[in-house]
Protein backbone atom coordinates (compact mmCIF):
# COMPACT_ATOMS: atom_id res chain seq x y z
CA UNK A 1 0.00 0.00 0.00
CA UNK A 2 1.52 3.50 -1.17
CA UNK A 3 1.91 6.02 2.11
CA UNK A 4 1.21 9.58 1.49
CA UNK A 5 2.63 12.39 3.30
CA UNK A 6 0.83 15.55 3.97
CA UNK A 7 1.55 19.00 2.69
CA UNK A 8 1.66 20.45 5.90
CA UNK A 9 4.75 18.11 6.55
CA UNK A 10 6.58 18.61 3.08
CA UNK A 11 6.44 22.55 4.05
CA UNK A 12 7.76 22.52 7.27
CA UNK A 13 10.87 25.07 7.55
CA UNK A 14 14.40 24.44 9.25
CA UNK A 15 15.24 26.29 12.20
CA UNK A 16 18.70 28.47 12.19
CA UNK A 17 20.57 29.66 15.41
CA UNK A 18 23.24 31.46 14.79
CA UNK A 19 24.42 31.48 18.82
CA UNK A 20 24.46 33.87 21.31
CA UNK A 21 25.94 37.46 20.29
CA UNK A 22 29.26 38.13 20.88
CA UNK A 23 31.93 41.09 22.38
CA UNK A 24 35.05 41.42 21.61
CA UNK A 25 37.87 44.03 22.40
CA UNK A 26 40.61 45.39 19.82
CA UNK A 27 43.68 44.64 19.47
CA UNK A 28 41.92 41.36 18.81
CA UNK A 29 39.77 42.16 15.40
CA UNK A 30 39.12 38.01 14.61
CA UNK A 31 36.49 35.46 16.20
CA UNK A 32 34.60 32.19 14.66
CA UNK A 33 30.93 31.89 14.97
CA UNK A 34 29.48 28.54 15.29
CA UNK A 35 25.74 27.94 14.49
CA UNK A 36 23.53 25.47 13.63
CA UNK A 37 20.39 24.23 11.90
CA UNK A 38 17.38 21.55 12.72
CA UNK A 39 14.73 20.52 10.20
CA UNK A 40 11.93 18.18 12.02
CA UNK A 41 10.74 16.79 9.28
CA UNK A 42 14.41 16.48 6.96
CA UNK A 43 18.12 17.19 7.31
CA UNK A 44 20.03 20.48 6.91
CA UNK A 45 21.72 20.24 3.13
CA UNK A 46 23.37 23.91 3.20
CA UNK A 47 24.56 27.11 5.47
CA UNK A 48 25.07 30.22 4.10
CA UNK A 49 26.64 33.47 6.13
CA UNK A 50 26.27 36.95 5.41
CA UNK A 51 27.00 40.18 7.12
CA UNK A 52 23.97 42.19 7.73
CA UNK A 53 24.97 45.05 8.94
CA UNK A 54 28.46 46.36 10.29
CA UNK A 55 31.57 48.23 9.29
CA UNK A 56 34.55 46.10 7.31
CA UNK A 57 34.75 42.64 7.43
CA UNK A 58 36.76 39.44 6.18
CA UNK A 59 34.07 36.28 6.07
CA UNK A 60 35.79 32.81 5.43
CA UNK A 61 34.08 29.69 5.68
CA UNK A 62 31.05 31.16 4.84
CA UNK A 63 28.90 28.20 3.13
CA UNK A 64 29.95 26.39 6.86
CA UNK A 65 28.17 25.97 10.18
CA UNK A 66 31.22 28.13 11.77
CA UNK A 67 32.26 31.32 10.25
CA UNK A 68 35.33 32.74 10.57
CA UNK A 69 35.46 36.42 10.58
CA UNK A 70 38.39 38.84 10.72
CA UNK A 71 39.92 42.32 10.44
CA UNK A 72 37.09 43.80 11.93
CA UNK A 73 36.95 47.44 13.54
CA UNK A 74 34.91 48.97 16.26
CA UNK A 75 31.59 49.05 16.07
CA UNK A 76 28.62 46.79 16.12
CA UNK A 77 28.20 43.93 13.30
CA UNK A 78 25.32 41.62 12.57
CA UNK A 79 25.81 38.39 10.90
CA UNK A 80 23.19 36.18 9.59
CA UNK A 81 23.28 32.45 9.22
CA UNK A 82 20.69 30.87 6.82
CA UNK A 83 20.33 27.24 6.58
CA UNK A 84 18.45 25.07 4.26
CA UNK A 85 17.14 21.73 4.20
CA UNK A 86 16.33 19.05 1.77
CA UNK A 87 13.27 20.13 0.56
CA UNK A 88 14.51 23.71 -0.45
CA UNK A 89 13.08 25.93 2.22
CA UNK A 90 15.31 28.12 4.42
CA UNK A 91 15.59 29.86 7.99
CA UNK A 92 17.61 32.45 9.27
CA UNK A 93 19.04 33.87 12.35
CA UNK A 94 20.78 36.77 13.71
CA UNK A 95 24.04 37.09 15.54
CA UNK A 96 25.07 40.49 17.35
CA UNK A 97 28.98 40.74 17.76
CA UNK A 98 29.88 44.06 19.39
CA UNK A 99 33.51 45.07 18.87
CA UNK A 100 34.87 47.22 21.70
CA UNK A 101 37.48 50.31 20.56
CA UNK A 102 41.41 49.19 21.62
CA UNK A 103 42.46 48.99 25.15
CA UNK A 104 43.76 52.55 26.77
CA UNK A 105 47.90 52.03 27.66
CA UNK A 106 48.26 52.26 31.45
CA UNK A 107 50.78 55.53 32.41
CA UNK A 108 53.61 55.11 34.06
CA UNK A 109 55.40 56.92 36.79
CA UNK A 110 59.03 56.23 38.07
CA UNK A 111 58.85 59.47 40.65
CA UNK A 112 61.44 62.24 40.32
CA UNK A 113 64.90 62.13 39.53
CA UNK A 114 67.42 61.95 42.82
CA UNK A 115 70.52 62.57 44.06
CA UNK A 116 72.63 61.33 46.95
CA UNK A 117 75.57 61.64 48.51
CA UNK A 118 78.96 59.13 49.59
CA UNK A 119 78.88 57.79 51.65
CA UNK A 120 74.84 57.04 51.36
CA UNK A 121 74.64 54.10 49.45
CA UNK A 122 70.88 52.83 50.49
CA UNK A 123 67.87 54.75 48.55
CA UNK A 124 63.88 53.93 48.20
CA UNK A 125 62.36 54.60 45.14
CA UNK A 126 58.36 55.11 45.00
CA UNK A 127 56.38 54.84 41.61
CA UNK A 128 52.99 54.66 40.48
CA UNK A 129 50.61 53.44 37.33
CA UNK A 130 47.08 54.67 37.22
CA UNK A 131 44.83 52.99 33.85
CA UNK A 132 42.19 54.96 31.98
CA UNK A 133 39.95 51.92 31.51
CA UNK A 134 41.52 49.38 33.50
CA UNK A 135 43.58 48.80 36.86
CA UNK A 136 47.54 47.74 37.08
CA UNK A 137 47.94 44.42 37.18
CA UNK A 138 51.70 44.13 38.07
CA UNK A 139 54.76 46.19 38.46
CA UNK A 140 58.69 45.55 37.68
CA UNK A 141 61.65 47.69 38.39
CA UNK A 142 64.86 46.65 36.33
CA UNK A 143 68.11 48.63 35.61
CA UNK A 144 69.27 49.95 32.67
CA UNK A 145 72.31 51.37 32.96
CA UNK A 146 74.43 52.29 35.93
CA UNK A 147 76.97 50.29 38.48
CA UNK A 148 76.85 47.43 41.16
CA UNK A 149 73.82 47.88 43.06
CA UNK A 150 71.18 45.31 44.56
CA UNK A 151 67.86 45.81 44.17
CA UNK A 152 64.71 44.92 46.72
CA UNK A 153 60.92 44.74 46.17
CA UNK A 154 60.97 44.91 42.12
CA UNK A 155 57.65 43.66 41.53
CA UNK A 156 56.11 46.28 44.13
CA UNK A 157 55.54 49.80 42.94
CA UNK A 158 58.42 50.70 45.54
CA UNK A 159 61.85 49.86 44.66
CA UNK A 160 64.58 49.60 47.86
CA UNK A 161 68.40 50.16 46.27
CA UNK A 162 71.42 49.03 48.35
CA UNK A 163 74.84 48.72 48.03
CA UNK A 164 75.34 52.41 45.64
CA UNK A 165 78.23 53.39 44.60
CA UNK A 166 78.98 57.23 42.88
CA UNK A 167 77.78 57.03 39.80
CA UNK A 168 74.80 57.56 37.71
CA UNK A 169 71.80 54.94 37.49
CA UNK A 170 68.82 54.49 34.96
CA UNK A 171 65.67 52.17 36.78
CA UNK A 172 62.92 51.40 34.70
CA UNK A 173 59.46 50.72 36.43
CA UNK A 174 57.15 48.79 33.72
CA UNK A 175 53.63 48.65 34.63
CA UNK A 176 51.05 46.08 33.01
CA UNK A 177 46.98 46.60 32.76
CA UNK A 178 44.36 44.41 33.27
CA UNK A 179 44.40 43.76 29.25
CA UNK A 180 47.98 43.01 28.94
CA UNK A 181 48.82 46.60 27.66
CA UNK A 182 52.42 48.10 29.46
CA UNK A 183 54.27 51.12 29.54
CA UNK A 184 57.32 52.16 31.35
CA UNK A 185 58.83 55.30 32.88
CA UNK A 186 62.48 55.61 34.11
CA UNK A 187 64.01 57.73 36.70
CA UNK A 188 67.48 58.76 37.04
CA UNK A 189 69.88 58.27 40.32
CA UNK A 190 73.05 60.26 40.92
CA UNK A 191 75.50 59.21 43.64
CA UNK A 192 78.04 62.04 43.93
CA UNK A 193 81.42 61.35 45.28
CA UNK A 194 81.99 64.32 47.40
CA UNK A 195 83.44 63.62 50.44
CA UNK A 196 80.94 64.24 53.57
CA UNK A 197 82.83 65.73 56.69
CA UNK A 198 80.88 64.72 59.86
CA UNK A 199 79.04 67.17 61.79
CA UNK A 200 80.61 68.62 65.04
CA UNK A 201 78.57 68.36 68.32
CA UNK A 202 79.28 70.60 71.91
CA UNK A 203 77.05 69.11 74.42
CA UNK A 204 78.08 71.68 76.77
CA UNK A 205 79.58 72.41 80.30
CA UNK A 206 79.19 69.62 82.66
CA UNK A 207 76.68 70.96 85.26
CA UNK A 208 76.24 70.64 89.22
CA UNK A 209 73.04 70.73 91.02
CA UNK A 210 72.17 70.43 94.63
CA UNK A 211 68.94 68.69 96.04
CA UNK A 212 65.86 70.13 96.26
CA UNK A 213 66.70 71.27 92.78
CA UNK A 214 65.96 68.47 90.92
CA UNK A 215 65.93 69.98 86.89
CA UNK A 216 68.77 71.16 84.52
CA UNK A 217 68.68 72.48 80.54
CA UNK A 218 71.68 71.09 78.83
CA UNK A 219 72.06 73.47 75.47
CA UNK A 220 74.02 71.61 72.57
CA UNK A 221 75.42 73.20 69.43
CA UNK A 222 76.53 71.55 65.95
CA UNK A 223 77.68 72.54 62.88
CA UNK A 224 78.32 71.30 59.54
CA UNK A 225 80.93 72.35 56.99
CA UNK A 226 79.81 70.62 54.52
CA UNK A 227 76.13 70.49 54.73
CA UNK A 228 73.69 70.77 57.70
CA UNK A 229 72.38 69.34 60.66
CA UNK A 230 69.23 67.59 60.37
CA UNK A 231 68.56 65.53 63.33
CA UNK A 232 69.63 65.38 67.74
CA UNK A 233 69.07 63.17 69.76
CA UNK A 234 69.52 62.85 73.63
CA UNK A 235 70.01 60.18 75.33
CA UNK A 236 70.93 58.93 78.91
CA UNK A 237 74.36 56.96 79.18
CA UNK A 238 74.12 56.83 82.77
CA UNK A 239 72.82 57.45 86.05
CA UNK A 240 69.63 57.21 87.98
CA UNK A 241 66.07 57.35 86.63
CA UNK A 242 65.34 60.46 84.85
CA UNK A 243 62.35 62.61 82.67
CA UNK A 244 63.34 64.06 79.69
CA UNK A 245 61.61 66.17 77.24
CA UNK A 246 62.76 67.52 73.85
CA UNK A 247 64.88 65.44 72.93
CA UNK A 248 65.34 65.37 69.49
CA UNK A 249 65.89 69.31 69.64
CA UNK A 250 69.25 71.28 70.73
CA UNK A 251 68.48 71.78 73.97
CA UNK A 252 67.34 68.91 76.63
CA UNK A 253 65.48 69.17 79.55
CA UNK A 254 66.15 66.57 82.01
CA UNK A 255 64.14 66.46 85.34
CA UNK A 256 62.76 64.67 88.41
CA UNK A 257 66.99 64.10 89.44
CA UNK A 258 67.71 61.85 92.20
CA UNK A 259 71.53 62.02 93.83
CA UNK A 260 73.86 60.84 91.64
CA UNK A 261 75.93 61.35 88.74
CA UNK A 262 74.52 61.56 85.56
CA UNK A 263 76.32 61.00 81.92
CA UNK A 264 74.23 62.45 78.98
CA UNK A 265 74.65 62.08 75.29
CA UNK A 266 73.79 64.65 72.13
CA UNK A 267 73.98 62.69 68.67
CA UNK A 268 73.56 64.65 65.64
CA UNK A 269 73.07 64.05 62.21
CA UNK A 270 74.28 65.55 59.43
CA UNK A 271 72.56 65.99 55.66
CA UNK A 272 74.87 63.50 54.30
CA UNK A 273 73.63 60.68 57.17
CA UNK A 274 76.93 61.06 59.35
CA UNK A 275 76.71 61.39 63.06
CA UNK A 276 78.89 62.88 65.75
CA UNK A 277 78.69 63.02 69.82
CA UNK A 278 79.67 64.51 72.72
CA UNK A 279 78.22 64.23 76.06
CA UNK A 280 77.79 65.87 79.42
CA UNK A 281 78.16 65.31 82.91
CA UNK A 282 75.50 66.28 85.40
CA UNK A 283 76.13 65.65 89.06
CA UNK A 284 73.10 65.88 91.28
CA UNK A 285 73.94 66.56 95.03
CA UNK A 286 72.12 65.45 98.32
CA UNK A 287 70.28 68.03 100.00
CA UNK A 288 72.88 69.11 102.90
CA UNK A 289 71.88 67.68 106.31
CA UNK A 290 69.99 69.84 108.99
CA UNK A 291 72.08 72.11 111.19
CA UNK A 292 72.28 71.17 115.27
CA UNK A 293 70.57 73.87 116.91
CA UNK A 294 72.17 74.52 120.24
CA UNK A 295 70.79 76.20 122.81
CA UNK A 296 72.52 78.59 125.38
CA UNK A 297 72.71 76.50 128.98
CA UNK A 298 74.70 76.88 131.81
CA UNK A 299 78.06 76.86 130.93
CA UNK A 300 77.56 77.57 127.76
CA UNK A 301 77.16 74.02 127.50
CA UNK A 302 74.31 72.63 124.91
CA UNK A 303 70.51 72.24 125.97
CA UNK A 304 71.60 68.06 125.86
CA UNK A 305 74.71 68.21 127.78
Amino acid sequence: MLELTSSWEQTVPPVANAGADKTVQLPTSSLSITGTGTDSNGTISGYSWTKVSGGAATLSNATTSTLSVSGLVAGTYVFRLTVTDNSGLTGSDDVTVTVNSGNIAPVANAGPDKTIAAPLSTLTLTGSGTDADGTIASYAWTKQSGGLVTLLNTLTNTLSLTALIPGTYVFRLTVVDNLGATSYDDVTVTVTATSNQPPTVNAGNDQSITLPTSSVTLPSTASDAGGSITAYSWTKQSGPAATMTNANTATLSASSLTAGTYVFRETVTDNGGLTAYDEVTVIVNAAPSAPVVVLPGKCGKSEYS
